[in-house]
């Protein structure tokens, strides 16, 4: 599956009036059999092509085995074309070098896009979407592609997103993940400000943008005030409905499910102190999935406060292992202090868990009171205490987890990828419908 394997390109014409639109899709993080990013990146190209022919741009080093394998299992994908890019020498080492890993992306979207400057000679795309990784603060540079057109004489349109990243820690919360988790957060807090102010780059791609569109209300509230516009608002991210839920047994003891990288921002602390706040005779069950730098701090602090016996670490699970989790548990909870949207929220909701979620950014959008319950971010121990009493709440009300159960099921089919392609399919039709307006005004 190599560039020129994949791009046999070369006798692509344009004179089909009623072709389907081609469209360039960068996800750098792009596979089928992962969850988070690599999910997002892989269902974004599968939902594109129902109505665009695909040419899909991601890194060969940590997805491109994984994309043959899934074709060779299940054969090729009609108009969906995978361009593996493998980093360059300068780009891989970057990317061992802690603090380096932005760099190393910074210089493999130029590789991109050098790919795809020949690839745009041949194909003509009609449409540009950078898709993956959603942060903002690196936009690649396939937005210049949409400022000069094509052997057609079109000039392909930009989409952007929807992007997160611009969130930041709480500042309240900074002491629950220790004086090194808190100068970490503070620099890139002072880091997102400069970017969203000074970012050259990332000014750039917001002109060059046809459509820039924002994961969640936070990251719309800040790219609207920062760059004086009005972002679209569409999650990154989306659910397959294939995590079916089992039967829970209402009279059994709350099992808690948490699920993510155990590092400083994601306060898994929380969790540790919030189980210890619980009553003594109260049946309760906690699975931690992940790791992470701040496990055994974690792992520390339940002993110190002597639920270590009450919360069990199961480490890094592959992911179809770890989607099994959601089956065992009853209720999930999500403590992440600064995060786009929480993929694993959604599964939870698609297994039918209720979620007791922090109440800000991306958790604030998609738990509702039909589907989980929100403890506001204030202080490390009202935070702590808050989820507490939702944990209490709910192993004293099964009526209510019940309920909330349902909620979480009717909440997952709001996020589900196939309503998720239609909405991308419909702002490609807008920008597309956009262009093509202006290009017979600037002709007639």
């Amino acid at each position: 599956m190599t560039i020129q394997a994949s791009a046999q390109v070369a006798a692509i014409t344009d004179s089909e009036e009623s072709r389907r639109p081609r469209l360039l899709l960068s996800a750098f993080a792009c596979n089928p059999y992962r969850g988070s990013e690599p999910g997002v990146g892989w269902n974004r190209a599968i939902s594109a092509v129902e109505s665009c022919d695909t040419w899909v741009l991601c890194v060969e080093e940590s997805h491109g085995p994984a994309i043959r394998r899934y074709l060779a299992e299940h054969g090729p994908i009609a108009d969906l074309h995978f361009i593996p890019i493998k980093r360059n020498f300068v780009a891989s080492i970057a990317s061992r070098i802690p603090g380096l890993y932005y760099l190393s992306y910074r210089i493999w979207q130029w590789q991109a896009y050098q790919v795809a400057i020949k690839l745009h000679q041949q194909v003509h795309f009609d449409l540009i979407h950078q898709a993956t990784f959603c942060g903002y603060r690196e936009p690649g540079y396939l937005w210049r592609l949409s400022s000069h057109a094509s052997g057609s004489g079109r000039r392909p349109a930009f989409v952007w997103g929807p992007l997160g990243g611009t969130q930041n820690f709480p500042m309240p919360m900074l002491s629950a993940v220790g004086k090194i988790g808190a100068a970490r957060e503070a620099l890139r807090t002072m880091l997102n400000r400069l970017s969203l102010r000074f970012g050259f780059r990332v000014r750039q791609a917001m002109r060059a943008a046809d459509v820039v569109l924002a994961a969640n209300t936070t990251v719309k509230r800040d790219l609207d005030k920062a760059f004086d516009c009005d972002v679209g608002l569409l999650l990154e991210t989306g659910v397959n409905r294939t995590v079916l839920p089992m039967p829970k047994d209402s009279a059994d003891s709350l099992r808690v499910l948490w699920s993510g990288v155990v590092e400083p921002w994601k306060a898994a602390q929380l969790l540790v102190r919030a189980v210890a706040l619980l009553p003594g005779a109260m049946s309760v069950q906690v699975r931690v999935v992940g790791d992470g730098s701040e496990r055994r701090r974690c792992q520390r602090l339940a002993k110190k406060l002597g639920v270590d016996q009450r919360i069990q670490w199961l480490g890094e699970m592959e992911y179809n292992q770890a989607l099994q989790q959601y089956a065992w548990a009853n209720v999930f909870i999500f403590t992440s202090m600064r995060d786009t949207s929480g993929n694993v929220m959604l599964e939870a909701l698609d297994a039918g868990l209720p979620v007791i979620a922090v109440d800000h950014q991306g958790a604030h959008d998609i738990i509702t009171d039909q589907c989980g319950i929100k403890v506001p971010v204030e202080s490390p121990q009202q935070c702590a205490q808050g989820i507490a009493d939702a944990m209490c709440r709910l192993a004293e009300d099964p009526q209510l987890r019940d309920a909330l159960s349902q909620g979480a099921l009717a909440r997952a089919d709001q996020y589900c990828w196939s309503k998720q392609r239609k909405r991308m399919e419909e702002i490609y039709q807008d920008v597309l419908r956009t262009r093509s307006m202006r290009s017979k005004c600037a002709q007639s």
